[in-house]
């Protein structure tokens, strides 16, 4: 019975992951409004994840998402800066809601008016740092972009997933996450780095949106698949991190086998602004 219940919760997960690589591809290649749809479904669901893991109040949730929409949205149409004086001014709404509790003097010793406690007023703006900052990178950026970071991120999933199981050994940080160990670091950090190199030696400069006549060299479609592969794992340990601070083994229930919307985004979460600042850096060059 227990390996029976193992190979169906593995057999869920396979499937709800291949039902959202089918859409996730569909989309990317549509791109467009297709793409921004999924994308902010997709921040919705994740930030409302978020916001319960950090237990932030309803009203805070409602000005977060309507937040994120509009944010997003802006960026989509083609107006980036009317997206930063969104996250300015919900890092402002929650100034004022500190200050307005600082100032009542019943609740300036509570847990949410002392000096700490103005991280809490400011859940909202880290979402929208967090969440949908990285959501409107890849709305900016090129199919072939947005692929090669979503198949570089995938790939460092499954790679760090099964050379886990099947190697097993010392644990990589424990303390944050009993589960994941060195052998499946770098079984992902393996994966990603095939995928990258082939993908550059096949496609090269279309994958960067680069002038036809400039090309990488191995070297950089290993050190991009690095970076990648890195930023997940990390992006994966800081959820790790926040779900054993809130005593939950998933972010949500919304996926099946997977868990929730932010357990299966959260690599690329971390993965989107470091592809990017690679690419920046490089064409600086």
């Amino acid at each position: 019975m227990a390996l029976a219940g193992r190979f169906g919760a593995h057999g869920a997960r396979l499937a709800t992951g291949t039902a959202l690589g089918v859409v996730a591809a569909s989309c990317l290649a549509l791109g467009g409004w297709p793409l921004f749809v999924l994308a902010l479904l997709a921040g919705l669901a994740a930030a409302w994840e978020f916001l319960s893991l950090t237990h932030t109040s309803l009203p805070g949730r409602i000005i977060t998402l309507a937040a994120l929409t509009g944010g997003m949205a802006a960026v989509q149409l083609g107006q980036p800066a009317v997206a930063v004086a969104v996250l300015g001014l919900t890092w402002w709404l929650g100034s004022l809601g500190f200050l307005l509790r600082s100032g009542s003097p019943a609740k300036r010793d509570s847990a949410s008016g002392d000096a700490a406690g103005w991280l809490i007023w400011q859940t909202p703006a880290s979402t929208l740092l967090y969440i949908a900052a990285p959501l409107c990178i890849a709305l900016s950026w090129t199919p072939w972009q947005n692929a090669l970071v979503l198949a570089g991120t995938i790939a460092s999933d499954v790679g760090a997933y099964y050379a886990g199981h099947l190697i097993g050994g010392p644990k990589l940080w424990p303390a944050v996450s009993p589960k994941k160990t060195w052998a499946g670091s770098l079984g992902g950090l393996a994966a990603t780095l095939a995928l990258t190199a082939g993908a550059g030696q096949i496609w090269g400069v279309q994958l960067v949106g680069l002038d036809p006549g400039v090309s990488f060299p191995l070297w950089t479609w290993l050190a991009l698949g690095a970076t990648i592969s890195v930023a997940a794992q990390l992006g994966d340990l800081f959820e790790s991190a926040l779900k054993r601070h809130a005593g939950v083994k998933d972010s949500g229930t919304l996926l099946p086998g997977h868990g929730g919307v932010l357990d299966r985004i959260d690599g690329l979460l971390a993965a989107a602004p470091a592809a990017g600042l690679f690419v920046f850096v490089w064409n600086m060059l």
